[in-house]
């Protein structure tokens, strides 16, 4: 009995050693703009957020230009 590809992944998210995203398209958390996303910003804003790890693949974010901008990602395989 192995360990299955969820349970891998899973794994190294709680160790902080990888990061997986699927398409995920909707508005920008900091322009609203509608595209492809990550964590809940789009490409071109997403150097303008700012985050902290929270466990369980929960993500605290917000924008550092507007830090009352946050938003709470959770990201599961």
């Amino acid at each position: 009995m192995g360990i299955d590809a969820k349970q891998l992944i899973r794994a190294f998210q709680q160790c902080g050693i990888v990061y997986v995203s699927g398409e995920n398209v909707g508005p920008c958390q900091r322009c609203g703009f509608r595209e492809d996303r990550r964590m809940g910003a789009c490409f071109e804003c997403s150097t303008y957020v700012d985050g902290q790890y929270c466990g369980d693949g929960i993500h605290k974010l917000w924008d550092r230009t507007n830090p009352s901008n946050i938003w709470i990602v959770s990201v599961t395989p």
